[in-house]
């Protein structure tokens, strides 16, 4: 379960998920407080200096090492190390010197293909990948089912008004 901020034990190396509203933040925690994670640059509406997600269109992100309970912004978070039991782990060293080394780094950011999931587990892991991705997508074929049957549902009720208007 997600945790208030003061209740998890992160190890170095460890994926921290953030709980955001309708999706999840990821960082990678590499000691003393501190997570990097992908994020989108300031923009003058943020009141925190830095915002988590950016459009599912493209843009670009920027690799930040911050105080954990400030990427939390008061969300719930935990470790979430969920591909372990199918995927190996690389040396935490190696973990936490790659993340580090990122920081300040502009990188390409997609939703569906870079984005902050993709970002860490590439450093944990080696290979880059998200279940985001599938959720994300799974909600754009919802959205894009209901707003398709919308149309429809609003192209019929307008015949039927102008059926019955002509009727008259």
């Amino acid at each position: 379960p997600l945790q208030p901020m003061m209740l998890i034990d992160p190890k170095p190396g460890d994926l921290i998920e953030y709980q955001r509203l309708g999706y999840q933040h990821w960082g990678i925690y590499v000691g003393d407080g501190f997570v990097v994670h992908l994020t989108v640059p300031p923009s003058p509406q943020a009141d925190d200096g830095f915002s988590s997600i950016s459009s599912a269109f493209g843009a670009s992100a920027v690799v930040r090492k911050d105080r954990m309970e400030r990427v939390a912004a008061g969300c719930y978070y935990k470790v979430n190390n969920k591909y372990d039991g199918k995927r190996t782990p690389l040396p935490i060293r190696k973990v936490v010197h790659a993340a580090l080394d990122k920081v300040g780094e502009t990188l390409n950011y997609s939703l569906t293909s870079e984005n902050c999931e993709h970002f860490v587990t590439e450093l944990r892991y080696g290979e880059s990948f998200s279940d985001q991705e599938k959720k994300q997508i799974g909600h754009n074929v919802t959205q894009n089912s209901k707003n398709g049957l919308d149309k429809i549902v609003g192209t019929l009720s307008k015949l039927w008004i102008n059926k019955i208007v002509s009727s008259m």
